[in-house]
């Protein structure tokens, strides 16, 4: 018997993959040797969603791992918190750049 085993869930075999979070769901079931059987169902409805300060301090963290300056990251959260009126996204896209 093999290690792992991936199957699909019966409740998603006749359904389409969607990228919809509501339609994501995973069971994670594991059976030990001596024949316990323990599950854990993890859905959309259970996923935590993040507050904004989670989400700047995720993105500080992942865009320095990506070699970007201090400076940079800030810039570029300034950018994104005034997306909807930035003239040309370019500036973005520049920020974001480890070049800049």
């Amino acid at each position: 018997m093999k290690r792992v085993n991936y199957v699909q869930h019966p409740d998603r075999r006749d359904k389409p993959l969607s990228l919809l979070s509501e339609s994501r769901f995973a069971v994670v079931t594991v059976r030990s040797k001596d024949g316990r059987t323990l599950s854990e169902y993890q859905g959309a409805e259970n996923r935590r969603v993040l507050m904004e300060d989670e989400v700047r301090n995720k993105f500080r963290q992942n865009a320095e791992i990506g070699g970007l300056s201090a400076k940079q990251i800030e810039r570029t959260l300034e950018l994104m918190g005034q997306l909807e009126t930035v003239q040309d996204v370019n500036s973005l896209m520049e920020m974001i750049t480890k070049s800049s």
